[in-house]
Order: C-alpha cells, then structure tokens, then sequence
C-alpha cells in the first residue's frame, strides 16, 4: 500500500527519464517479499534442523551414557566375580608385568607373607622378596615372559622355607602380546615331607637289611667252623645206634 501511494524505497523505479512504473516498483517489492521469506522459511527450516539434530544428539548421548552405564555395571560385577574366584583359592595366586611388578595378587598370598595387598600391588618381587635372587624364580619368571608355560614341581621358598609346586603360565592380550605372568604356587610341603621320610625309612631298611645279611653271614660262617673242628668219625658216630 505505501508503495501504490509512492511511499518507501520501491516507490520510485523510474522507467524513462522522468515516469515512473508502478509495476515494476510493485514486481521488485514482490521479489524482495520473496526473497525475505525464502531466508525466513530456510532460516527456520535451519533452526528447526538444528534442534532435531541436538535432540537425536541428546537421545544418543543418553544412550550411550546408558550403555557405558551397563557395560561398567557388568565389568565391575565380572571384576568382583573374578577377585571372588581369586581369593577363593587356596593356591597362592599373583600376577606380575613383565618388569616383575606385582599386578594382583590373591588373598592367600596375604595370609601367607602377612602382608596387605596395598604393601605389594605396584612394587617389584625382588624388592619385597630379594632372597628369591638366589632361586630359580628369576629364570622361570623370564622363560614364562618369552612365552613358555613353566611346571617346577618341587621349589623350596627361601622366604617361607615350605615346598610349592609352581607354574609360570604367560598372560596375553588381544593382539597375542604377553603383559604378565600368572604365578601359582600349591603348597606341596606335606608330600616333600612324607617323601623324606619315605626316603628315611627306606634308607634305615636299607642299612637294617645289610646288618642282617652281614650277621647272618657270621652265624654262617661260625657254625660252619664248628662243624670243622669236629672229626669226620664223631660226625658218623652221631648217626649210627647207640652212638651219643
């Protein structure tokens, strides 16, 4: 209206020298107005855009919160499960990077060198241990980190002096890459005990044996004497009538 009454910016599009047209003021209004809502309807089609987009985002992220939620839930429940399973055992159970410091140890271990698993995690072996260095133990230690399951049958601890049967099985991950060492020791000192004693009672039986044959021998050999010293005649005469 205030362009038709020659009012405004558009109100004035010469078409000559000195006229006026009004149809081409009104066309370029119409496609300014046009232009206005375009931007309008792209900018609000832009907003709207945007504000689905953050929502989706919003949804996933507490998706995905929700799932790192569950996934750390069952990690921690299967943590627990696993420490459970740990402790439970009556082996002496650590494991050990491949530096040699400890990673976890079972309860057991803390029963038995009366030491508090925060006193061991973190710490190296030959640190809290260091008369292992006079053992076998480095050696196996290093041939489980090469890759071999290791089986000592019988180890005499220079800490605890008892007899465990140990077994060095090396820990891998994903790509196969060994990070540790699974170390399990069974107490093995009641049998090493009872296989002295075997041995001890063997060895007297031995001895016991050869004092027999030996005095058996002499009993021989005495009665045999004897029967030299007596004649060949007095030994006939015992066998005939009347004779002794």
């Amino acid at each position: 209206l205030g362009t038709v009454s020659g009012h405004g910016t558009f109100s004035g599009i010469p078409v000559g020298e000195e006229d006026v047209d009004l149809n081409a003021s009104l066309l370029a209004l119409q496609s300014f107005i046009c232009i206005v809502t375009v931007s309008a309807l792209a900018l609000n089609a832009s907003v709207n855009e945007r504000k689905q987009t953050e929502a989706k985002l919003r949804d996933l992220s507490d998706e995905l919160e929700k799932r790192v939620t569950e996934r750390t839930d069952e990690l921690k429940e299967r943590h627990r499960f696993i420490e459970t399973l740990f402790d439970s055992v009556e082996d002496l159970m650590a494991v050990l990077d491949k530096e040699g410091n400890y990673i976890s140890v079972n309860k057991k271990v803390e029963e038995v060198y009366n030491l508090k698993r925060e006193e061991i995690l973190g710490r190296k072996i030959s640190d809290i241990f260091p008369s292992i260095s006079d053992s076998d133990m480095p050696d196996n230690l290093k041939r489980a980190e090469a890759g071999e399951t290791v089986h000592n049958i019988a180890y005499r601890s220079p800490v605890t002096g008892r007899y465990y049967e140990n077994f060095y099985i090396p820990l891998r991950n994903e790509q196969q890459e060994i990070y540790g060492v699974l170390v399990i020791g069974h107490d093995n000192t009641a049998i090493m005990k009872a296989a002295e004693n075997i041995e001890t009672v063997n060895t007297k039986f031995t001895e016991a044996q050869r004092l027999a044959r030996q005095r058996l021998q002499v009993a021989r050999d005495g009665v045999a004497g004897r029967f030299e010293q007596v004649g060949v005649s007095d030994v006939r005469s015992l066998g005939e009538p009347g004779g002794g």
